[in-house]
């Protein structure tokens, strides 16, 4: 049998977002130092390596100045790098900078069957470039691989159990919801209390490196009328979800007029 404890307090934060941005390719002006070769894209990256042939990500090199010949460049894997071998592949014949150019490319192919969802990071240290010198600045390049499964409603629709921690596995049918724009799913007997109850839950989608659940205002999760307390809601509601793996972690709270049951966390899996 569930047991329900209620408690009054303050509301705090269950989760947080994170986010990450693009720097724009900087090329800097010949100066006294000469000749200088750096990385022209900043100095870290990410890499959303999918389930297609040659998925690719290309880094840029760049030298101050041109030369009417080609400018071969190297480069070594820092020992600090968490990334292994099996996930990526440098391609050697494309460490030049052409005559005539400021820029080269280091292009890296990613191993979708051994990078992970979590990430792994492989560090570049860029280290001679023909009839240049390596700057003392963006000289080290850091870019996370992960595996990437884009979104696919309908890959998530239909029957899932629903683990509660210290409770029970019990069963629950998520739907496509009308708020399509923001990927809702409507869960049912969330809390194992009314096979009939919906609740509202947005897959977003937005950050490669984070898919996470929001959640609506609790007003709009109503989720069943408790004996003692009244009608309840699901409130305060985080999670995250990986389209790779089909998996579904979950916390919230349900909410009374009186206050708040304990955090409840359910992991989704399929049958």
């Amino acid at each position: 049998m569930k047991k329900f404890f209620l408690t009054f307090i303050s509301i705090v934060s269950l989760g947080t977002v994170t986010s990450c941005s693009d720097a724009e390719p900087q090329l800097y002006n010949n100066n006294k130092d000469g000749r200088l070769a750096y990385f022209t894209s900043g100095t870290a990256g990410s890499f959303y390596v999918q389930n297609v042939t040659n998925p690719e990500f290309l880094i840029e090199v760049g030298v101050t100045d041109v030369t009417d010949a080609d400018r071969v460049f190297s480069i070594s894997v820092d020992p600090a790098s968490t990334a292994t071998s099996d996930q990526y592949v440098i391609d050697q014949a494309s460490l030049v900078i052409p005559a005539g150019s400021h820029i080269g490319t280091i292009k890296v192919l990613g191993n979708y069957n051994n990078v992970f969802t979590a990430g792994s990071k492989l560090i570049l240290n860029l280290d001679s470039v023909n009839d240049a010198e390596v700057a003392s600045f963006d000289n080290i390049y850091e870019l996370t691989i992960y595996q990437y499964c884009p979104f696919v409603m309908a890959d998530f629709l239909g029957d899932w159990n629903a683990d509660e921690v210290g409770y029970a596995v019990y069963n629950s049918t998520f739907t496509a919801g009308t708020e399509t724009s923001l990927n809702e799913i409507i869960m049912s007997n969330i809390w194992d209390v009314n096979p009939n109850s919906q609740t509202k839950v947005y897959f977003n989608d937005s950050n490669p490196s984070n898919f996470k659940l929001d959640f609506p205002v609790y007003t709009s999760n109503p989720l069943y009328v408790d004996p003692t307390y009244g009608q309840a809601w699901i409130d305060r509601g985080v999670g995250t979800f990986s389209a790779c793996a089909q998996t579904i972690n979950m916390r919230f709270q349900v909410r009374v007029n009186a206050g708040f049951f304990a955090v409840t966390q359910i992991n989704f899996f399929r049958p």
